[in-house]
């Protein structure tokens, strides 16, 4: 049985070693997302949090020998959220002119991101090497919850073949 917390641990571990996009990352699964307020900052690495996971089964049509459907695949959904926490007053572009926008939440932030793990990447490939995968969206996360964490979150959905 596929194991999606181990999986995304194994990846992040592995995104570390390789020192991906000059982030160095921290895993947690808290699952769901009001448990992502509640994680301990203890380093300026970029977190990356695991949550909303889903299992969804389908069935082929035809009726086996013994009378039952067989399991086709199952599907896996799920948020990844890779953030970096942040200070309040950060341009996000060019808002306060006399900052350069290379210091802006975009420049350190946001498109390192986008770049890193965005279509073309090694995370893109990762979820495209599994039997197929039906939907992955980017989209940004900003100022997000008490921490102050802005970065990318990352809906997917990946299926395992049952065989």
């Amino acid at each position: 049985m596929f194991d999606i917390v181990n999986f995304w641990k194994n990846k992040v571990a592995e995104w570390n070693l390789n020192n991906q996009c000059g982030f160095c990352f921290e895993f947690s699964a808290p699952l769901f997302e009001s448990e992502n307020n509640i994680q301990q900052n203890e380093n300026c690495c970029a977190k990356v949090f695991l949550t909303n996971v889903g299992i969804k089964s389908n069935y082929r049509d035809k009726i086996n020998a013994f009378g039952f459907r067989e399991l086709e695949y199952c599907s896996y959904s799920f948020n990844l959220y890779i953030v970096v926490q942040s200070e309040l007053g950060i341009n996000n572009y060019n808002e306060i002119i006399g900052h350069p926008i290379d210091e802006s939440k975009w420049g350190t932030i946001f498109n390192p991101l986008i770049n890193c793990f965005g279509c073309n990447s090694d995370l893109c490939s990762t979820i495209e090497n599994f039997n197929g995968y039906r939907k992955w969206e980017v989209s940004l996360v900003h100022n997000y919850l008490d921490n102050v964490y802005n970065g990318i979150k990352i809906n997917a959905e990946i299926i395992i073949n049952a065989n």
